[in-house]
């Protein structure tokens, strides 16, 4: 089972990752494209050429269907190579999407979810934008994040439209005054439920 966790910036998806994969003990993934190019860590001598060939891409180019692409990429890998292991991504589509979507990225998100691309499920944090820039700025009162429109302005309404336009497997998690170990006990609850009423429905077929 592959399991994404997504949202915008600030909502807990990291944390949450690192927990779920260790309760469940699944695989935690924190970056597809490193997990695609085979690096392990930043000693490995094609970290810094990664990270580069990601800062001409998100940050050097306008074209969000280039960087729709990319994302897609690693994790189109992921899907045909590692499909049948236990797996827990930190960002998948969804994310993406809302850094990313837009009318001339839409053929990219439609052909990468005919691929396969949004795995088993996809837990989506919630937050007010208040909170999760509060959370930003507590984890990392420097972060150059907090001074870039795209990641402040950022809101949910393209995420629920994304949702409500594609018959996807997700569960929304509302993480506001709730500390990380509720939000873990909420997912694993939700989980379980999902797992239940796949059980009744394959019954009754």
């Amino acid at each position: 089972m592959i399991i994404t966790i997504d949202g915008l910036d600030g909502v807990g998806k990291s944390t949450l990752a690192k927990k779920l994969a260790d309760t469940l003990n699944y695989r935690y993934i924190d970056k597809p494209l490193y997990e695609l190019f085979g690096v392990s860590g930043d000693d490995n001598y094609l970290y810094d050429q990664i990270y580069h060939l990601q800062d001409l891409v998100y940050n050097k180019t306008e074209s969000n269907a280039l960087k729709s692409w990319f994302t897609g990429m690693s994790l189109l890998y992921i899907k045909e190579v590692l499909k049948n292991e236990n797996i827990i991504i930190d960002r998948g589509l969804l994310s993406a999407y809302a850094f990313n979507g837009d009318e001339s990225s839409d053929i990219v998100f439609e052909t990468l979810i005919k691929l396969g691309v949004w795995f088993d499920m996809s837990i989506v944090l919630y937050a007010s934008n208040e909170e999760r820039l509060k959370r930003m700025k507590k984890r990392n009162e420097n972060d150059p994040d907090l001074q870039l429109e795209k990641i402040t302005s950022l809101r949910y309404d393209k995420i629920m439209s994304f949702l409500e336009q594609h018959d996807l497997s997700h569960i929304i998690i509302d993480t506001d005054d709730k500390t990380p170990d509720t939000i873990l006990e909420i997912v694993l609850s939700e989980l379980d439920k999902q797992k239940a009423s796949k059980l009744s429905r394959q019954k009754k077929d």
